[in-house]
């Protein structure tokens, strides 16, 4: 829910400010390239459906919760 910051250099300071003060968690710099994908979900839900692996995950593909 906040503004739409534009300036990529901007935007990466305030999302890594934010991202430490309320998940204690650490961006590193850019590498100036992105060609990786993620996934993540909460940890109690994850525990709550016995997920542990992307295989695990694999059984609920195009399941919404």
């Amino acid at each position: 829910k906040e503004k739409v910051i534009r300036e990529p250099q901007k935007a990466y300071e305030i999302v890594k400010e934010k991202f430490a003060e309320k998940y204690g968690l650490v961006w590193l710099a850019p590498f100036g390239f992105n060609n990786t994908y993620t996934l993540t979900m909460r940890k109690d839900q994850a525990g709550t459906l016995n997920i542990r692996t992307i295989s695990d995950l694999a059984k609920y593909a195009g399941q919404d919760f």
